[in-house]
C-alpha cells in the first residue's frame, strides 16, 4: 500500500496509508499509522442541522477541540437568521485523500479525515456557493472557507478556539438578517478561476462586515483581509542573529516569537506576536512598515480583534526586540507594567511571560506543564544564542 508522511499544521507529523495496494487514486481512502489518534474525533450534535438533508439528524463526527466553535458557528447564524441559506449538509468524517475542483490528484489527506471540515449545499449547483451568507460567521470562529480554493461548500478548521464567544453582535450591524451574498453567476461561470467580483463580494461578507463594529486605532490604512502567513524558524533565527540587542533579549525573543506563532506557523498578515490595532497605537516610527489592519477571531477566546497586518515579517522582529528591552521582560531585566517582577534567572523567565505577556496580570500563576514548555525553550534559545565572548 502506499504510505506516506504529512506535516499538518494543527496536529504535526502524521504518517498514513491508502486503501489501494499498489497506486495513488483521487480521493481514495486512508488510514492513520501514527501521529493522529482518530478517537479524538467524536460524536456532537447541532441542533441546527436537525431535519437537514445529510446531517444525519445533526450528529456529525468532528474533532472534540472543535465541538465549541461549530456549535457556536451554527448558533450564531441562526440568531443572524441565516439559517434559511443551508440547505443540505454533506457531512464531515470522511478518511480519504484531497480532491482537489481541478480534478488534479492529491497525495495529501483530506481534512474531512481529521473530523476538521464540513460541507454545506453541496448540490446546489455551483459547487456549494449558495452558503456564502453564512462565511463571515464560520470565518470570525477560526473556520477557513474553502472559496479560496474553489471549493464553497468546504469549511474547515484553521486554529482551534477554545471557549468562543458569540460573534452575531458584531457581524449583525453589517448583516442585516440576509448578509451581502455573492455572485453565483461567477462561480457557475469558472468555479477554478473566481472573478474579481466574486473577489470582492467575499470581502464584503467576511471583512467588511467585522471590520466596522470593531476600534481601529489606524483609520487612516486599509482594512485587509486576513491572511494566515507563516515563516520558517531557521529564517526567523538567522535574523535574530543580527539584530544589535543582547543575547538575553535575543533568548526572550526567539521563545516569545516561536510560542505566539506556533514555530511560525501561526502569523497574521506577517504579524506573529499578536500585535493589536483596536486600542492604541504602536510607536509611530513603526507606522510606515504597517500595511493596513484585519480583523480575526482571538485565540483562546474566539473574540473579534483587530490585528496589525505588518509589510514584512521582520518588522515583527524589530518591534518584538524593542517591547521585549523596554518592558524588562529578560533575564537581568525588571519586567513591567503588568508582571512587576525581578527577572533573576532563566527560571523566572517563563512566569514573568506569562504574566507580562499573556495574561497582563501581576498575581497570575502559570501551570506546570507551561513552565515545563517555556523552561525547554529557553534552554533551546540558550544554544542559539550564547552569550558573547569575554
Amino acid at each position: 500500500m502506499p504510505e506516506a508522511s504529512f506535516n499538518h499544521p494543527l496536529f504535526g507529523k502524521v504518517r498514513f496509508r491508502t486503501s489501494n495496494p499498489s497506486v495513488w487514486i483521487r480521493g481514495d481512502g486512508i488510514s492513520f499509522i501514527s501521529g493522529f489518534d482518530v478517537d479524538d474525533i467524536t460524536t456532537v450534535v447541532i441542533p441546527q442541522l436537525v431535519g437537514i438533508p445529510g446531517s444525519n439528524n445533526g450528529k456529525l463526527q468532528f474533532h472534540k477541540r472543535a465541538h465549541d466553535q461549530l456549535l457556536m458557528a451554527f448558533a450564531d447564524v441562526e440568531r443572524l437568521g441565516l439559517l434559511k441559506h443551508i440547505k443540505t449538509c454533506a457531512g464531515s468524517l470522511n478518511f480519504r485523500l484531497r480532491k482537489p475542483t481541478s480534478g488534479a490528484l492529491s497525495k495529501l489527506p483530506s481534512n474531512h479525515a481529521f473530523g476538521i471540515a464540513i460541507d454545506l449545499n453541496a448540490d446546489d449547483g455551483s459547487n456549494g456557493a449558495s452558503v456564502a451568507p453564512v462565511a463571515p460567521v464560520f470565518e470570525a470562529l477560526g473556520f477557513k472557507w474553502g472559496i479560496s480554493f474553489a471549493d464553497p461548500m468546504h469549511f474547515e478548521v484553521e486554529e482551534f478556539v477554545n471557549r468562543p464567544d458569540s460573534v452575531s453582535a458584531a457581524l449583525s450591524a453589517h448583516m442585516k438578517g440576509d448578509a451581502p451574498h455573492i455572485q453565483l453567476a461567477s462561480i457557475n461561470a469558472n468555479v477554478n478561476a473566481p472573478s474579481s467580483a466574486l473577489v470582492a463580494s467575499r470581502s464584503s461578507t467576511a471583512t467588511a462586515a467585522t471590520a466596522a463594529v470593531v476600534h481601529n486605532a489606524y483609520p487612516e490604512l486599509p482594512e485587509l483581509p486576513f491572511e494566515r502567513t507563516s515563516v520558517e524558524m531557521s529564517d526567523v533565527e538567522a535574523y535574530m542573529s543580527g539584530i544589535h540587542v543582547p543575547a538575553v533579549v535575543k533568548r526572550a525573543c526567539y521563545v516569545i516569537f516561536r510560542n505566539e506563532s506556533a514555530r511560525g506557523t501561526k502569523g497574521i498578515n506577517n504579524n506573529y506576536i499578536g500585535l493589536q490595532a483596536d486600542g492604541g497605537r504602536q510607536s509611530e516610527k513603526w507606522t510606515p512598515f504597517i500595511a493596513g489592519t484585519c480583523v480575526h477571531a482571538e485565540n483562546m477566546t474566539g473574540r473579534l480583534r483587530r490585528f496589525v497586518c505588518l509589510r514584512d515579517w521582520r518588522t515583527c522582529i524589530d518591534i518584538l526586540a524593542e517591547k521585549v528591552s523596554l518592558r524588562g521582560l529578560y533575564v537581568g531585566g525588571y519586567s513591567h507594567p503588568y508582571a512587576n517582577m525581578q527577572v533573576n534567572t532563566e527560571h523566572d523567565w517563563p512566569l514573568a511571560y506569562w504574566r507580562e505577556w499573556v495574561k497582563g496580570d501581576s498575581h497570575a500563576q502559570i501551570p506546570q506543564a507551561e513552565m515545563n514548555g517555556l523552561l525547554a525553550q529557553y534552554e533551546l534559545a540558550v544554544s542559539k544564542f550564547p552569550d558573547a565572548p569575554a
